[in-house]
């Protein structure tokens, strides 16, 4: 699996919002710990009234995991670019 890039249009499936958003920020430091919501995305305004209002007060930017943006349903062997990440790498 390939980690998005800053502008990437990435497909979302989470809790409270399933659809298109485009990346605007990574946190690379964190990238692997699903809990800190390390993916930042920009949700388009047509798409605002799909987000669950429980959890979105009409924001635009959302933090999601790295789960969530690459639909990953099972964390059991998951490659990311042919190397297993690690909260401390360096980077």
């Amino acid at each position: 699996m390939k980690i998005p890039n800053i502008n990437d249009v990435v497909f979302v499936e989470s809790d409270f919002y399933t659809g298109e958003a485009r990346v605007a920020y990574i946190d690379m430091k964190s990238i692997y710990s699903d809990h800190v919501y390390p993916v930042q995305c920009l949700i388009d305004e047509e798409n605002l009234n799909t987000i669950d209002s429980e959890h979105n007060h009409g924001q635009r930017v959302v933090r999601f995991s790295l789960n969530e943006v690459l639909n990953i349903q099972s964390k059991e062997n998951i490659i990311f670019d042919d190397e297993q990440g690690s909260i401390f790498d360096d980077f």
